[in-house]
């Protein structure tokens, strides 16, 4: 490598090709020789650098500098700080803490540094940044001192703004989420999430193009207001599919809500109870005529909750299922059949002469009664 940049004059790599390095491979240039270090120790190349992999502008990082290095316009030590803050771990939300309190609570430099450094994060890494803030507001709310007296003994430091603080950072979070959501679900939705990415850190109307790219894609608006009964399952596996990955629903759900008529919401509602009611009906008959349990009283409150978790289960398998022959086809056949199921599963066939309360340690999943009371957000 040394040979090669050799041959180069110091502008070329200054001011061209040092851009497409690597830091590591921009440190290794740097301990070549005296000469080379003298490059890598321009302030300008380091603030291209902080722009290049963090997309903080020049005005945003000289406040930042600021206020962290009394005012010694220092990048490469900027460089290293947001290195810090981009593992997220609990140093890195401690120090972003004291960026916002030094800032005089300027939301708008965290807003960029948080929002900036959350670009590359995969779902699993968001949702673990996502507890461990979530874990630092209960802990405020339990009284707990969890930070360090640089935070604690700031003049600006107030319990219940640092637990707004965290707040909009869990915000973030989600909102960044669903973009991710959105990218599996639209048309060439990686392509343009990283053209929606490249649009923030380059400040090139990212308000704009983000309105642009948090619409569906006109088929699936068509899809879901087509009042079929494809259009209702495909809304309730949307639900399902992505519930596990979205801390908090209501973003998912208002995007859907927003693309609905209300003549869709209409159907969908009465769609619905008009569903739950005939699995209901197959349900106490197939119970009934099958003698699965001695003296089944479908009006006894026991038997109630019994019915309305088979309902949960039966409409969960549907949503999970990958059975092209069944799928989203609830006749009677196939839901006895998948009663039959819910049965085997809970060993119901073997304990059908113990008291009914043995119902009680049937846990049917919890993410499906999240995804229907999603549904109902929805349609209401």
């Amino acid at each position: 490598m040394e040979k090669l940049f050799g041959e180069l004059d110091d502008d070329i790599i200054k001011d061209y090709m040092i851009n497409f390095m690597t830091v590591n491979d921009i440190s290794l240039y740097c301990s070549t020789n005296r000469e080379y270090s003298e490059i890598c120790n321009d302030n300008e190349l380091w603030g291209r650098l902080v722009n290049r992999d963090f997309g903080i502008g020049y005005n945003s990082g000289i406040e930042i500098i600021n206020i962290l290095n009394n005012g010694e316009r220092n990048y490469y030590e900027l460089y290293k700080i947001l290195s810090d803050i981009y593992k997220f771990d609990e140093e890195a939300i401690f120090m972003l803490i004291k960026i916002y309190l030094d800032t005089d609570r300027d939301k708008n430099i965290i807003s960029v540094i948080s929002n900036n450094l959350l670009i590359g994060k995969n779902i699993t890494e968001l949702k673990n940044i996502y507890r461990l803030v979530l874990t630092m507001r209960r802990d405020l709310n339990r009284g707990k001192n969890i930070f360090p007296e640089l935070i604690t003994e700031n003049e600006r430091y107030e319990v219940v703004d640092i637990i707004n603080f965290l707040i909009g950072i869990q915000n973030r979070i989600n909102e960044r989420i669903l973009l991710i959501i959105l990218s599996m679900i639209k048309t060439n939705g990686k392509k343009l999430l990283s053209k929606l990415d490249k649009a923030r850190l380059t400040n090139d109307n990212y308000v704009i193009k983000l309105k642009e790219y948090q619409n569906l894609d006109n088929d699936t608006i068509i899809l879901i207001n087509s009042r079929t009964e494809e259009s209702y399952w495909y809304i309730l596996s949307l639900l399902s599919d992505f519930y596990s990955f979205l801390p908090e629903s209501s973003f998912l759900t208002s995007l859907i809500n927003k693309n609905i008529d209300n003549e869709t919401k209409v159907y969908l509602f009465n769609h619905n109870i008009n569903l739950d009611n005939n699995i209901k009906e197959t349900i106490i008959s197939f119970y009934s005529k099958n003698n699965i349990f001695d003296n089944f009283i479908p009006a006894n409150p026991e038997f109630i909750s019994l019915i309305n978790r088979t309902l949960k289960f039966v409409k969960g398998y549907y949503i999970d299922d990958k059975d092209e022959i069944t799928l989203k086809d609830p006749s009677e056949e196939n839901v006895e059949s998948i009663i039959n199921i819910f049965l085997e599963k809970y060993n119901l066939y073997e304990t059908r002469n113990i008291s009914v309360p043995t119902v009680y340690r049937i846990h049917i999943p919890s993410k499906y009664r999240h995804v229907f009371n999603q549904f109902i957000d929805v349609i209401h």
